[in-house]
C-alpha cells in the first residue's frame, strides 16, 4: 500500500504538503471547504464537516484500509484534537496523545491542570452567567481578564477593569453558540486574573518525554483593553537567568499537561512574582512565528511537528542554519472603524531584510475596528543582524506607509 500522510486543513493555506513530498509521502487532505488549487495538490482530498468529528473518523478508518497511513498532522489550531483522536483511531503510537490535545485546547482544563500542579498559574474561576461573574470577583478583584474556554486568536478576550465590564463580557461570549470555527462553545466561561508584566511566547519541541527551547519571542500588544498582538521579535532580548527561568516554567507546565511527541507555542507572561503561563497550544505558533524562528534558528517548526507526527525524534531532525541575527514581525490594525489608506513601500538597508510586506485590505476598503488577530490589516516581516536594527528598520517601514483610518 502507498505510504500516506493525513494533512488536515487550515483556513491561512499553510498545510505542509511540501514536507510530506519531501518525505515521500503521499497526502491524504481532509477539509471542510477544499478549493481548487488544494484539490490538485493533494492526492486524495476529502471534503466533509470536520466538525462532525464522528464520521471524519470514521472516514479516514475507511482510507487505512486502501493506503498505509504514518500519521497524522495539522497546523490548525482547532483541530489539534482531531488530528490526535484519528491517530488514535488508526492505533498510530505517536504524536500528541487525544488526552493532552484536549488539556491544551480547552482552556479550562489547562487552567485546572496547571493549579493542580502549582506550575504558573494565576487565579482563575469558571462562569456561566454574568451574575455568577459577579460573586466571583469578590475573590479576584478587578482588573480581570474574560475569554470563552474553547477559542482562539485573541478571539473575545479582553481585559476589563470594572465589574459593569465583566458582566457585557461574559454576557457577549454568552450569546456565542459557536466558536470561530463553527463548534460547540464551551459553556465555561474563564475569568483570570490580569497578569502584569511583558508577554512571550515559547517555542519549543517536546521528544520522548524532554522538552527543548528552540526559541522566545517577545511579543507586543494593541493598547488596552485590546489583546491583539501586534509584533513579534525573535529572539527575545532577555537575560540568560530570565530565559532559563521561563524555559523551567513551561517544561513543567508540559510535564503537567501530558504533552510529548509535539512542537508547542506556550503564551507567558513575567510578572512579579515569576513566569505565568496565559495558554499553552499544542502546534507551532502562527502570525509568521515559524518564519522568524527558522530565520534566526534553522529550525522550521513545521516541518518538525510533521517529523514527530510520522514517530520521529527531536534528536532526529535535521536542523539548518539561522541566517539572521533577529527577525520582527510587525502588524497593522485599525483603532477605529473607517476607510484605511496606506502606502505600498519597499524599505531596506544593508544590515536589514524586508522578508514580506503584505497587505490582507486594500487602500480605500472600509473595514471595522481590530479587535482580534483575525481582523488586522498587515504586516511586515524584516530580518537583521541584530533587534535593535531590525526594529528600526521596521519602524521605518511603518511610517513610510503612513497608514490612516478615516
Amino acid at each position: 500500500m502507498t505510504k500516506s500522510i493525513v494533512i488536515i486543513g487550515f483556513r491561512s493555506g499553510e498545510h505542509g504538503f511540501e514536507y510530506a513530498r519531501k518525505g515521500g509521502l503521499s497526502v491524504i487532505f481532509l477539509s471542510s471547504m477544499i478549493s481548487e488549487e488544494e484539490a490538485m495538490e493533494a492526492d486524495i482530498p476529502v471534503e466533509l464537516d470536520l466538525n462532525d468529528e464522528e464520521t471524519v473518523v470514521a472516514k479516514v478508518s475507511s482510507l487505512a484500509t486502501k493506503f498505509a497511513i504514518q500519521g497524522v498532522f495539522t497546523l490548525n489550531e482547532y483541530r489539534i484534537p482531531l488530528a490526535a483522536r484519528i491517530a488514535e483511531a488508526l492505533g498510530l503510537s505517536r504524536g500528541l496523545s487525544y488526552e493532552a490535545a484536549l488539556n491544551c485546547r480547552h482552556k479550562q482544563r489547562t487552567r485546572a491542570l496547571l493549579a493542580a500542579h502549582k506550575v504558573g498559574s494565576p487565579a482563575f474561576c469558571t462562569v456561566k452567567m454574568p451574575a455568577e461573574a459577579l460573586g466571583a470577583l469578590r475573590d479576584m478583584p478587578c482588573p480581570v481578564v474574560v475569554k470563552p474556554s474553547n477559542d482562539a486568536g485573541s478571539n473575545q478576550v479582553i481585559k476589563c477593569e470594572t465589574p459593569d465590564e465583566v458582566w457585557d463580557a461574559v454576557t457577549a461570549i454568552g450569546r456565542q453558540s459557536t466558536n470561530w470555527v463553527g463548534q460547540p462553545r464551551n459553556p465555561e466561561i474563564l475569568i483570570e486574573e490580569y497578569l502584569d508584566g511583558p508577554e512571550f511566547s515559547v517555542e519549543s519541541c517536546t521528544s520522548q518525554g524532554v522538552t527543548t527551547v528552540i526559541a522566545i519571542t517577545q511579543k507586543t500588544l494593541d493598547a488596552e483593553p485590546s489583546t491583539t498582538e501586534i509584533q513579534h521579535l525573535v529572539p527575545a532580548p532577555i537575560q540568560p537567568k530570565v530565559h532559563a527561568q521561563i524555559a523551567e516554567t513551561v517544561s513543567q507546565a508540559l510535564t503537567a499537561l501530558g504533552v510529548d511527541n509535539a512542537v508547542t507555542h506556550t503564551e507567558i507572561r513575567l510578572t512579579a512574582g515569576g513566569p505565568k503561563i496565559v495558554e499553552v497550544n499544542a502546534r507551532p505558533g502562527g502570525d509568521k512565528i515559524p518564519v522568524l524562528v527558522r530565520t534566526t534558528t534553522g529550525v522550521d517548526l513545521h516541518e518538525l511537528s510533521m517529523h514527530l507526527s510520522l514517530g520521529e525524534s527531536y534528536e532526529t531532525y535535521p536542523r539548518g542554519e539561522g541566517t539572521a541575527g533577529a527577525a520582527a514581525i510587525r502588524f497593522f490594525t485599525a483603532p477605529k472603524a473607517g476607510v484605511i489608506r496606506y502606502r505600498v513601500v519597499a524599505n531596506s538597508d544593508g544590515s536589514t531584510r524586508l522578508l514580506d510586506l503584505s497587505w490582507y485590505m486594500r487602500s480605500g476598503d472600509t473595514v471595522p475596528r481590530t479587535t482580534s488577530n483575525y481582523n488586522r490589516l498587515g504586516h511586515c516581516l524584516i530580518a537583521g543582524d541584530s533587534a535593535p536594527l531590525v526594529i528600526e528598520a521596521i519602524d521605518a517601514v511603518e511610517r513610510d506607509i503612513a497608514l490612516t483610518v478615516e
